[in-house]
């Protein structure tokens, strides 16, 4: 079929469609009754948010996490060590008061134990001798004298968010100033000195994923964590590129709805990208064009990272906002769909902050009070069953001005279009013959979904309304 691309900046909508796009998901969802998947894991805090992980093998690790308030100076970020795969309850070696971790990285070194090996934990921290909140990298260097293990402050009134290395020398960070300005350090000595290589107006960098030495990728306003416990949603956010190794900066994309979450990129041109809203796109030309991911899970929820594997799975990290569940979802088909990995809705861990893979089969995800752990890939093979696969539909012209044709599956009832919140904006109509022409010239330009109630599990479309 012939293929159009559209590319709708202020509202951020970028289709990648087929004449009549078969897009289907499913709404209502069956639990896995196969081998287990994920688990939370030992290692565990009554209080805090893990937030990143690093595996040096399949049985050593590092998890940092912090409190649920930056600002609170009498919480302690830490970094914890496990030497069993998080199968055991593992160690806090480090835990300063007033000190937010937020990512990690590293290498490993001559072995793979953790005081043997390279790694950089990156956030801020506010004392009560020092109120005013610094950028801080954790750095860990074996064989560096006098000490391999330091604190590197690399300014006030700053803080990180991410951080990603190319090797044991180079590296950078993502962050913000405490005014809401973003920021991109760069170091090639290991971390021990960090320069500024440019900033961003309103933008807090999220994440950061370099693809080679000269080819790199960022998002900015990324959900987080602010005072009072409370999660920020910024409705802004952009899609920055570089391509001389982080000397300059390119948006790609603009979003004036909700922040970006998650960048990941198997290679120079192909990518994903997740947003706060629950959102995923996709690009196979390096950034220049996007189109959205059809996603088997109903909205509303939270993404708020995504990540590859080897073999080419890629992960997605998030949960309900109101704390209803945690959610995982992988693509085994380059990210154009996704389907539930994993869900909890009870219990620790409801609330997962980011998604990490050693390899093809370790997994570990950060969530609050823990992190959870798969040692079979999130047992993709065998994960959460689409209960709509042969419950086909159809919605065309898509994008559409005024007027959209549907083709129901067996069984339909009713439909009804929701926004990207899950909010009601038009119907329920009843589904009164196979072929429904729907008026949406009253829909605002933006993206929706259209959904098919039916005796069995529903059905939701993507539909973009210009």
């Amino acid at each position: 079929m012939r293929e159009a691309t559209s590319w709708a900046i202020g509202h951020l909508c970028i289709m990648n469609l087929h004449d009549r796009a078969l897009l289907f998901l499913a709404l209502g969802m069956a639990p896995c009754v196969g081998q287990a998947q994920w688990t939370t894991g030992a290692i565990f805090t009554s209080s805090q948010q893990f937030s990143a992980a690093v595996a040096f093998d399949a049985q050593n690790a590092l998890f940092v996490n912090g409190s649920l308030d930056p600002w609170n100076i009498n919480s302690e970020g830490q970094i914890v060590e496990t030497t069993s795969g998080n199968l055991g309850q593992g160690m806090v070696f480090y835990y300063p008061s007033g000190m937010v971790l937020e990512d990690i990285d590293g290498w490993a070194g001559d072995t793979p134990d953790p005081s043997d090996s390279y790694y950089w934990a990156v956030g801020s921290r506010r004392t009560i001798t020092q109120q005013i909140r610094q950028s801080v990298v954790v750095r860990n260097s074996p064989h560096y004298l006098p000490t391999p293990f330091m604190e590197i402050y690399t300014g006030q009134e700053r803080y990180y968010r991410c951080v990603d290395f190319l090797d044991t020398l180079n590296g950078f960070c993502g962050g913000a100033t405490t005014a809401g300005d973003g920021l991109i350090d760069r170091t090639a000595d290991g971390g021990l000195t960090w320069q500024q290589t440019d900033s961003f107006p309103g933008q807090v960098i999220s994440r950061i994923r370099f693809v080679n030495d000269d080819l790199g990728f960022a998002v900015s306003n990324g959900s987080h964590w602010d005072a009072n416990s409370t999660i920020e949603l910024p409705d802004s956010g952009h899609v920055y590129r570089t391509t001389d190794g982080g000397g300059s900066w390119e948006v790609l994309l603009t979003s004036t709805s909700a922040g970006f979450s998650g960048v990941w990129f198997t290679d120079a041109v192909h990518g994903v990208i997740t947003r706060n809203d629950g959102l995923i796109f996709r690009t196979t030309d390096g950034g220049d064009n996007w189109s959205p991911s059809t996603i088997a899970l109903a909205p509303p929820f939270l993404l708020t990272a995504v990540t590859g594997t080897p073999n080419g799975t890629l992960y997605a990290s998030g949960y309900r906002v109101d704390n209803t569940g945690a959610i995982i979802l992988s693509s085994v088909d380059g990210g154009a769909s996704w389907q539930l990995n994993h869900y909890s809705s009870s219990g620790v861990g409801r609330r997962i902050n980011n998604i990490y893979f050693y390899d093809d089969q370790l997994g570990y995800a950060p969530a609050w009070t823990c992190a959870w752990r798969t040692g079979n890939g999130g047992n993709v093979a065998t994960a959460i069953p689409d209960a709509q696969a042969n419950a086909q539909a159809l919605l065309y012209p898509n994008p559409a001005t005024d007027r959209v044709t549907v083709e129901c599956p067996a069984g339909a009832t009713s439909m009804r279009i929701i926004d990207t919140q899950g909010r009601t904006v038009q119907g329920p109509v009843q589904v009164t013959s196979f072929l429904m022409n729907i008026d949406i010239s009253a829909l605002a330009a933006g993206c929706y979904h259209l959904v098919i109630e039916r005796q069995g599990p529903a059905v939701m479309l993507p539909l973009l309304k210009e």
